[in-house]
């Protein structure tokens, strides 16, 4: 999750107010089978290359704004069920693994 602000509105029509946003992806890290061996396994975690957005949002990256977003985050970890298929069942264990400065300090009251 992090904010992006401070965009020039150079050239830019429109009404949208694109100059604060705000984004929340997913990034695979690792595959295992049901014994822990490792299937796939992400050499750049830190790369935009797996890196797929799960939200992007029109607004100024504040403490509430980063709370409301991060309870919507888990409420759907929660939710996800497993992906069950003729030969295999497919588990997810999501964590909060990238995230800016800020976001960390707006998340942990610091």
């Amino acid at each position: 999750m992090d904010g992006s602000s401070g965009h020039s509105r150079w050239k830019q029509a429109g009404d949208i107010e694109d100059d604060q946003v705000m984004v929340a992806s997913v990034v695979p890290l690792r595959i295992t089978d049901e014994r822990g061996a490792v299937v796939w396994y992400n050499h750049t975690p830190n790369s935009n290359r797996f890196c797929r957005p799960i939200s992007v949002k029109f607004l100024k990256e504040n403490r509430s704004t980063v709370l409301k977003e991060m309870e919507l985050i888990q409420t759907q970890i929660a939710a996800l069920r497993p992906l069950k298929l003729e030969h295999a069942t497919c588990r997810y264990s999501l964590s909060l693994t990238m995230v800016d400065g800020k976001v960390v300090n707006l998340l942990t009251e610091t």
